[in-house]
């Protein structure tokens, strides 16, 4: 018994070292790369027929700032159920935090 809950403290130590880890990364992106480049893709042929080229630099950038505008909005979302006496983010959270907000882009992005 001992030992089992040796193991499962070791695991959970790990866990919690790789999670801090990543935090202190300041290019820690949380969308895998790949698929940001094939939705950033299919986004952009909806305005145009042609394909766009991005360069590696300008994918990072925008990588970045999606995610963090994400990340903004979740933690707005996350208040309102917070104020709502919920610990459960539902969907309801998010629209109301996006009719709530002045950022156009919360009509685009999300």
């Amino acid at each position: 018994m001992g030992a089992l809950r040796n193991s499962l403290r070791r695991g959970a130590r790990q866990v919690v070292a790789r999670h801090r880890f990543y935090q202190r990364q300041s290019d820690c992106v949380y969308f895998a790369k790949a698929a940001f480049v094939r939705l950033l893709k299919d986004r952009s042929s909806l305005f145009t027929r042609e394909a766009w080229r991005f360069n590696k630099v300008a994918l990072d950038q925008l990588q970045v700032f999606l995610e963090t505008h994400v990340v903004r909005v979740l933690e707005k979302a996350n208040l309102v159920a917070i104020h709502a006496s919920r610990v459960t983010l539902m969907p309801k959270d998010i629209q109301l935090t996006r009719r709530i907000s002045d950022n156009p882009l919360d009509q685009l992005l999300l």
